[in-house]
């Protein structure tokens, strides 16, 4: 049976309370929207029921007989509203109406606050970017600082460590008074050259010096002359040296002086240089010239084989025997055999005295 034409119309529609019509453009809020239709068929419309359907939002035809639809939220886009009427106990139907209509997105969904938003967050992130980098620069200079401190501070000890270590060393090593070896340093350094004189059969000349009549001077001027006298001797001897030779105060005036390599052919006008450094100039103590004069016991040594106590032994000898033949001369030990001991038959003894 061939179905009858009914007619419908389009009412009207609203989004959220705004007005919406065919080809219209509104700007989306969160209302409902509602489209409304009739059929103008008066003799039949209470038996007229609608189909209807949203593109994108229903999914296939809606019915109902009140002649509105309702949708909440729709969401921007382009849509086409369909809706078609029928009487199905007259066996009619309409043609489908279709309108289109357009529903802008808000401000926050343009393309414009798409690409602002875009850049803001590019934006922040590169600000976070800088702020952490600049944090992790601060953090690394602090560290930078920090180490450079500690760094600073080790130095510091460790200087202070080695400046404490240098005064231990000189206290143990060096007389306070003189700045000569003390005893015990001088004995060390006599030890070791009189064993590399047997070890490589080098010459090697001892001397043990004593100020003559040094008692006399701390009595007669008081000990502050006698320490005068005993630094400035100590200096004269100390600029004339090698830097290999070594003077040490053996005890109270003695000196002890070691001369490594110093042959004997040499070794009589070098002693000499040293007795006139210490006899040819008065000693200054404050404001009064003092005449200070020396002995000598001198042991000269050319690979022998001597301990260290008995080199001094000897040349104490020796400084015994300046001493008993009036001072102010520099006295030699007699000659020696191959095993280092005076040899007793000979009587030849070398002496030098100074006027």
């Amino acid at each position: 049976m061939q179905r009858h034409r009914l007619p419908v119309k389009f009412i009207g529609g609203e989004l959220g309370g705004k007005t919406l019509g065919a080809g219209m453009s509104v700007k989306w809020n969160s209302g409902a929207l509602t489209m409304r239709f009739a059929s103008p068929d008066l003799l039949h419309g209470h038996e007229t029921r609608f189909r209807y359907k949203l593109s994108d939002v229903d999914t296939g035809w809606v019915s109902n007989d009140t002649g509105d639809a309702r949708y909440a939220k729709v969401p921007p886009g382009k849509y086409r509203f369909e809706v078609v009427a029928e009487n199905r106990a007259l066996n009619e139907q309409s043609d489908p109406l279709a309108i289109e209509f357009e529903i802008r997105p808000p401000w926050w969904r343009t393309p414009w606050f798409d690409a602002l938003a875009a850049a803001a967050i590019f934006g922040l992130a590169v600000l976070v970017l800088l702020w952490r980098e600049s944090v992790q620069s601060r953090r690394r200079h602090e560290l930078e600082r920090l180490v450079a401190e500690r760094t600073s501070l080790l130095l510091k000890e460790t200087e202070e460590l080695k400046l404490a270590r240098e005064e231990l060393t000189m206290l143990a090593t060096r007389d306070h008074l003189t700045g000569l070896w003390n005893r015990r340093a001088i004995m060390d350094v006599l030890f070791k050259e009189l064993d590399r004189c047997r070890r490589e059969r080098l010459p090697l000349v001892i001397v043990l010096i004593d100020l003559d009549h040094f008692k006399r001077i701390n009595d007669t001027y008081g000990h502050a002359a006698g320490d005068d006298v005993l630094r400035e001797v100590s200096a004269r001897l100390m600029r004339m040296v090698r830097t290999y030779d070594a003077v040490g105060r053996y005890g109270g005036e003695e000196l002890l002086m070691i001369l490594p390599g110093l042959k004997l052919s040499c070794a009589s006008s070098r002693l000499e240089e040293f007795h006139q450094a210490i006899c040819n100039r008065p000693v200054l103590t404050g404001d009064m010239p003092l005449k200070v004069t020396a002995s000598f016991g001198v042991l000269v040594l050319d690979g022998q084989m001597v301990l260290p106590q008995r080199a001094v032994q000897m040349a104490d000898e020796a400084l015994y025997r300046a001493k008993a033949m009036g001072r102010a001369r520099i006295e030699y030990v007699r000659e020696l055999d191959e095993t280092g001991e005076s040899n007793s038959d000979s009587h030849r003894e070398n002496s030098k005295i100074v006027q």
